[in-house]
């Protein structure tokens, strides 16, 4: 719909409330929806920075699934700035944890990104 800057807004809130009583999943989805709103708003230094928080909380905490889903937002990022290299690196990166874990609803969406990366 074009309001990047009020989804910014909302998604900071919910971020900071998440940090402060959520638990890892919480935290993890809301610190990646918030570089995914960046990502769309072209402000990508600052969607850079809320998922590598989300990529240092999981391998902190043994999350696996958000170190994959970390990577794959971070590559769509890349992607979105003109860095298809860093792009396909993350994507593979991501995909690699997605077949050790068995998760294969993002790995099915790391494949859909990197077809459209390839075209």
């Amino acid at each position: 719909m074009g309001k990047h800057d009020q989804a910014i807004e909302y998604q900071i809130k919910a971020v900071v409330n998440e940090a402060g009583s959520g638990d890892l999943d919480h935290q993890a989805n809301a610190g990646l929806e918030m570089g995914r709103i960046y990502t769309l708003a072209g402000e990508y230094p600052k969607a850079e920075k809320a998922i590598n928080k989300i990529t240092d909380l999981s391998k902190e905490n043994g999350g696996a699934y958000w170190e994959a889903k970390s990577y794959y937002y971070l590559g769509v990022t890349k992607a979105a700035s003109g860095k298809p290299a860093e792009a396909k690196k993350l994507f593979a990166d991501a995909q690699r944890i997605c077949d050790e874990i068995g998760e294969q609803e993002l790995n099915d969406n790391i494949k859909l990104a990197q077809a459209k990366l390839a075209k």
